[in-house]
């Protein structure tokens, strides 16, 4: 049977779903340290003297090692980016096994409270005594502990935590916190060794004794020992191990490679006699990149050890070796290696594993040894406390042991997320922790087994049955890879089988989308998926589809455009990840021949190394397009962005302070009418794709939040700009930004920080109400339901009622689903629809007069306009769109009469000077509006002029002399339109 693991899935991903480079795998701010030896031991946070200078944090080093500190941090900021302290050891400090240091926030301030110096300072007040650095990176401000609930922090040099304590209102260590203590006295772990991560481990000392500690556990501090050297050191013996603990005879045992960190102390070493049992044999894949051959071994004898784990990954490639699961073997000539994925993709952690691929022997000891216990899985909530208990587990039999609830579906690698329990609701990126979800790789779980390929056609709030008897449970080796821990799910003793669960808060059938009705305007933004084509772009890293593929990707499309379920044809569609206008002209063809509808496509080249490009569907019956231009920006920092052949060449010239492009996507700016509720209405859409989560060098912070502001901060100069010229301007921005419901670049739109609504306003996040109840989402990344595409409105349109109807066909429906041709699963983001409601155009009310009490009342007639003689030009807008090597401009004309009235039935003649000559006519429709379009002009002239001549109407005559643009666009007579 072919089977598989995901340690090497990046080739696969890197070169066939490359889609995972739009989006920076989330991670939570702390993971947990490779060392916990250091402890927290002591505080006082509230001493008699100067606050905050005479506070101080005592260290203890528990461990056996010496450990070197010039990378980690101590402060009182939990928060990446806070206005707490953090702060920086001096390169170069150490401390010894049992060696215990007082960090003042002053020197000066401590020593006259105590009589001594501290060994380092936050603050600089004693030459003599080493200065901690600020780490600006993390934190802003400085160290000030707080009396009423604050807490201390220690990261290591990866930032990642390694000891925390917590106090009064705080419970960022622990809930409960540790007891608030009285003025002079101090927090202290009693006994220093006793690492529970509990406030149980504190206690209030009235005698703050700092440069001691208490491993005993009785009240009388124990003063930090002083070595004394010995001429001839006495041999010791060796500690006898518990009963069925420890080895019993001389080989290398497993739980001595992993040992108690994230790495292994035996890293790189080739070592002998390597004993274990065979728990699962992964040997049968193709060794290919996505199906490593190699198996899992575990120690027979285990060391007792909780921080230790007895489990390792064999990684045998196409070297098979000849084993049986339930042999007990022995390796020589295994290399002990840290696996952190390629280059391309480096993981947060590593997964340890012995190279077994050349010059290595496995021999069978004893045949049918038997399976070692098997560990139940039940990791807690707390992430940090997650990340040191699947450590302890990685590679170790696992299985979980009761009914569980999917949280987010099978991928397309054959992977799910679930939480132990039923009717649980999902969880959402704004409201960890999330350490307790479990994810499960199905991978090689194969149909003659279970009856179906990986886990099947499991979504969101199915519930996965245990039912052991008929080998049912979640079941196999603990794995790391992709940042996440999962279960290798072993289907040679156990296949995962899942029950229909309630689906109804999802699913589309059930959620109707918004009418398709005169009066309502409905936009859409939806995230394509890597939509190529099937041709290969010399200059650009884009991925060809086959024929087959290709097909497919559209019709799913076009289904979810045309299904009232989907998005019922909206007006309006923002698309990102598009690669060019012949997808998007493949796209429309395939939703006019599936349900009647024309859209008409604008897409401008741009320059994206992938060329994900974003894109707009406007429906040809209800928008008129008046112009479709791009947005770049410009940025004092190099992104290195450039632009390659056939690429189109920004408007915007880059220079001075801000000198390079700010947009591997820039921005889609759509200027429309519609008519909406009886009048034509101006609407603004901008799309946007936003920098992805993946880190460049050229962010100064890890997820590149920072490009995202400054994207933010452009769009949003934009949207100014048209206030400023209109302060009732209908203004839509949306697209896939790649960021969270309120993160900072949200904040730079929305109201936090400026003029927008998101419509994410509309729909509930956590906490849980029950399950479905959190609805604010579009993507679901290792179960973590979170928010990328979002839709932000003007004043004006968020005056008017409105419908959210996020289209959950994606994020919470099996990967099975991207093979066939339905609407569920065309990509991993949920489209999101909005609809606006527009009353019934009325005439501005004109305020009734003072109204004063008579005996008789004479009525007043209403009064009527002058019938109209004479007509003119109103507006003319233009747009232009590039095609190929060619382009071309379309003119809307709009008429009024002298009433300021649309005109219906009249005759328009124009003439066409610049890039081309010729005339032009068209006739108006019941809004006063029609166009004309000139095509095929060459890339060489720069702009087209369309001026009118002349206007025929029935019984309106033509007034020149009154045409005007209210926009400014033209003169009301000549409009002149420059080349895209």
């Amino acid at each position: 049977m072919m089977k598989s693991l995901p340690f090497f899935k990046q080739m696969l991903i890197l070169f066939s779903v490359l889609w995972l480079f739009s989006l920076l795998t989330f991670s939570t701010p702390f993971t947990q340290a490779a060392s916990s030896t250091i402890v927290i031991s002591e505080v006082q946070y509230d001493p008699s003297g100067a606050e905050p200078g005479s506070e101080w944090i005592e260290l203890y080093n528990l461990g056996g090692t010496t450990l070197d500190l010039s990378a980690y941090k101590l402060g009182d900021e939990e928060t990446f980016g806070g206005g707490e302290g953090m702060y920086i050891f001096p390169s170069g400090f150490t401390m010894a096994p049992g060696q215990v240091v007082v960090i003042a926030n002053k020197a000066a301030d401590y020593f006259a409270l105590f009589g001594t110096k501290p060994d380092l300072e936050f603050v600089e007040s004693d030459a003599t005594v080493p200065n901690m650095t600020k780490y600006s990176a993390w934190a802003s401000g400085s160290v000030a502990l707080s009396n009423s609930g604050d807490e201390v922090l220690l990261l290591d040099g990866n930032d990642a935590l390694v000891d925390a304590v917590s106090w009064g209102s705080s419970t960022f260590a622990f809930n409960p916190a540790a007891p608030d203590v009285p003025d002079g006295h101090s927090l202290e772990r009693n006994p220093a060794d006793n690492d529970t991560d509990s406030a149980a481990d504190w206690l209030d000392q009235a005698t703050p004794n700092p440069g001691s500690v208490v491993t005993t556990g009785n009240a009388t501090p124990t003063p930090l020992p002083t070595a004394t050297p010995t001429p001839t050191a006495t041999p010791q013996a060796t500690p006898t191990p518990a009963p069925g603990c420890g080895k019993t005879s001389t080989y290398t045992a497993i739980w001595e490679i992993q040992g108690s960190g994230n790495t292994s102390p035996l890293v790189g070493q080739t070592l002998s006699n390597v004993r274990g049992i065979v728990t699962a044999d992964f040997q049968s894949g193709t060794g290919g990149p996505s199906e490593p051959r190699g198996f899992f071994i575990q120690a027979h004898e285990p060391d007792c050890d909780a921080n230790t784990s007895d489990g390792i990954w064999v990684y045998t490639s196409t070297s098979v070796k000849t084993i049986s699961v339930g042999d007990l073997v022995e390796l020589d000539g295994a290399t002990v290696v840290e696996y952190q994925g390629p280059a391309s993709f480096r993981w947060d952690e590593t997964l340890t594993e012995l190279d077994c691929r050349t010059g290595c022997t496995v021999t069978t000891i004893q045949a049918n040894y038997g399976l070692p216990p098997v560990e139940e899985y039940d990791p807690p909530a707390d992430d940090a406390l997650a990340a040191a208990y699947n450590e302890a587990r990685e590679g170790m039999l696992v299985q979980v042991s009761t009914d569980a609830t999917v949280i987010a579906p099978v991928n397309q690698y054959n992977e799910m997320v679930m939480v132990r329990g039923t009717g649980a609701d999902r969880l959402h990126h704004d409201a960890p922790p999330f350490g307790h979800r479990i994810i499960v790789d199905g991978d090689g779980v194969s149909a003659a087994r279970c009856g179906v390929d990986g886990l099947g056609y499991i979504k969101t709030f199915d519930t996965i049955v245990y039912n052991p008897a008929a080998g049912q449970k979640v079941y196999g080796p603990l794995t790391y890879n992709f940042n996440t821990y999962k279960i290798q799910q072993d289907d040679d003793t156990a296949c995962v089988v899942a029950t229909a669960g309630n689906d109804t808060s999802y699913d589309p059938a059930d959620n109707p989308a918004p009418a398709d009705d005169a009066n309502t305007l409905t936009i859409a933004t939806m995230n394509a998926w890597n939509f190529f084509d099937t041709t290969d772009d010399p200059y650009k890293s884009d991925t060809v589809l086959t024929q087959a593929d290709y097909d497919r990707k559209s019709t799913k499309m076009a289904q979810l455009i045309c299904n009232t379920a989907g998005l019922n044809r909206p007006l309006i569609i923002g698309l990102q990840e598009i690669e060019n206008s012949t997808v998007l002209a493949k796209l429309a063809n395939d939703i006019a021949a599936t349900c009647g509808v024309t859209y008409e496509y604008y897409t401008i080249p741009g320059p994206d190394n992938r060329s994900i490009d974003v894109g707009l569907l406007t429906r040809a019956d209800r928008v008129t397009v008046l112009s479709v231009r791009e947005e770049q920006g410009c940025s004092a920092t190099n992104w290195g962005i450039d632009y390659e052949t056939g690429d189109q060449l920004p408007a915007v010239t880059c220079s001075g302070s801000t000198p390079y492009y700010l947009f591997n996507r820039p921005p889609l700016h759509l200027e429309a009418q519609i008519t909406l509720g009886g009048a034509p209405r101006t609407i603004h859409v901008i799309v946007n794709h936003f920098k992805s989560k993946l880190s460049s060098a050229s962010c100064s912070t890890a997820d590149c939040t920072d490009r995202r502001v400054e994207q933010a901060q452009h769009v949003d100069t934009l949207v100014d700009a048209l206030l400023a010229a209109d302060p009732n301007a209908n203004i839509v921005v949306l697209g896939d930004l790649n960021d969270y419901y309120n993160s900072a670049p949200l904040d730079v739109l929305d109201k936090t920080s400026g003029v927008l609504t998101n419509v994410w306003d509309d729909a509930q996040g956590p906490p849980s109400t029950g399950q479905g109840s959190i609805t604010r989402y579009s993507y679901i990344h290792d179960g973590i339901a979170q928010t990328f595409d979002h839709i932000l409105v003007s004043d004006a349109l968020n005056a008017l009622p409105r419908i959210l109807s996020p289209r959950h066909v994606n994020a919470d429906w099996p990967g099975s689903h991207i093979s066939d041709t339905s609407m569920y699963r065309f990509s991993d983001h949920d489209p999101v629809l909005v609809a606006f409601v527009f009353g019934t155009a009325t005439p501005t009310p004109t305020p009734p007069p003072t109204f004063t009490p008579t005996p008789t009342p004479t009525p007043t007639a209403t009064p009527t306009p002058s019938p109209a003689s004479t007509l003119h030009v109103g507006d003319l807008d233009g747009n232009s769109t590039r095609n190929n090597r060619k382009w071309s401009a379309t003119i809307t004309i709009t008429l009024h009469d002298s009433n300021e009235t649309p005109v219906a039935n009249a005759l328009v003649s124009g003439v066409w000077s610049g890039a081309t000559s010729g005339t032009a006519s068209c006739t108006t429709d019941a809004a006063g509006q029609c166009t004309v379009s000139v095509s095929n002009l060459s890339r060489k002239q720069k702009s087209v002029t369309f001026s009118v001549t002349d206007i025929s109407h029935a019984t309106l005559s033509y007034n020149a002399l009154d045409n005007h643009d209210p926009d400014g666009s033209s003169d009301g007579t000549s409009i002149t339109i420059a080349s895209p």
